[in-house]
């Protein structure tokens, strides 16, 4: 049966001529040429019978909107601070200067076998003012660990980060 097998392959194998057999140089010819690209068709001007005039981009949102989940000043204050810090310690270019806690309540994190609770987490959007000017606010989860007696709030540190939005600058 083996030979079988093998002397169909050497049958196939024959009847393809060698210059049909991709050699290593020629696909990596290929990956390395150009490929042709699709030019973008040309915008027909808007006063065209058939065209509708193009719709104007859509205006940014405003940190203002954002609907807050929770209120608590001391706390809003704390992962305000918590997103300065990591910012700094990142790297970020961005100046974060505003915060809104978005959670309705805190997420609690426990240990998957025996059930002890680990931490707490909320979300906050943080809004940032960029070098070049433009702003926006972006989703973050901040959590505290528990010690098994209480949560370090005092150690309150971003865990997560979410979506960006870009927004209207505010004064």
């Amino acid at each position: 049966m083996k030979q079988l097998v093998l002397s169909a392959f050497a049958l196939v194998f024959a009847a393809t001529s060698y210059a049909q057999v991709p050699t290593i140089k020629k696909l990596k010819d290929k990956a390395l040429k150009p490929q042709p690209t699709e030019q973008p068709a040309q915008a027909a001007p808007a006063s065209e019978a058939n065209e509708a005039p193009q719709k104007p981009a859509p205006a940014l949102g405003k940190f203002d909107d954002v609907v807050v989940g929770m209120t608590d000043v001391e706390l809003n204050a704390k992962v305000l601070k918590a997103a300065q810090e990591h910012a700094a310690g990142k790297g970020w270019n961005e100046k974060f200067t505003r915060a809104k806690l978005v959670s309705k309540d805190w997420i609690i994190k426990r240990n998957e076998i025996t059930g002890i609770v680990l931490a707490r987490t909320v979300d906050a959007a943080v809004y940032a003012v960029w070098p070049d000017g433009h702003c926006s606010y972006q989703t973050f989860g901040f959590t505290q660990n528990f010690d098994g007696a209480k949560y370090q709030e005092g150690n309150t540190f971003l865990e997560s980060v979410g979506d960006q939005s870009k927004c209207e600058c505010m004064p």
